[in-house]
């Protein structure tokens, strides 16, 4: 009965919290698909539709000693990057979603390998012309594009 009962100890403890270990992925490979937002024309002073190019490359890993202090258990940075865009302070939910936010928010499902990010900085952000409201604590109108983007991710 004793094999039995180290077993069974040895496999709790190698799955780890919420079964990531079970899967034996330590991190991800993440690329922008699609990316679209809003973008404010200077020029019809009116905020409209935009397509981004988008290229960005993500690496979704385990935190480090360090980011585990701050309350982290996974973090998102962009590749070539050592500072996180995101933090994740959970780890994988049991349906397999990551919830990570950062200055704006980036969810990622291992059980389909697609990730949603939103950027939701700008338009509500923004100082509007000629207002009582443009300060130095707001951008300028248009400094910043809210978007959003869809990409899919490979276990590294």
């Amino acid at each position: 009965m004793k094999p039995l009962a180290s077993f069974a100890l040895i496999a709790v403890l190698s799955v780890g919290p919420a079964g990531s270990f079970a899967q034996g992925r330590d991190g991800y490979f993440c690329t922008t698909d699609l990316a679209t937002g809003f973008a404010f024309n200077k020029a019809k002073k009116q905020w409209v539709t935009v397509s981004f190019h988008e290229t960005e490359k993500f690496l979704i890993t385990r935190a480090s000693l360090a980011e585990l202090k701050l309350g982290n258990v996974w973090v998102v940075k962009k590749v070539g990057s050592n500072t996180p865009d995101f933090v994740c302070p959970a780890d994988f939910t049991d349906g397999g979603y990551l919830h990570c936010k950062g200055f704006s928010e980036f969810t990622f499902n291992r059980k389909n390998n697609r990730f949603l990010s939103s950027y939701m900085i700008g338009y509500v952000t923004d100082a509007i012309e000629g207002t009582e409201t443009a300060s130095a604590l707001l951008g300028q109108e248009g400094s910043n594009t809210p978007a959003i983007q869809i990409g899919r991710c490979s276990p590294l």
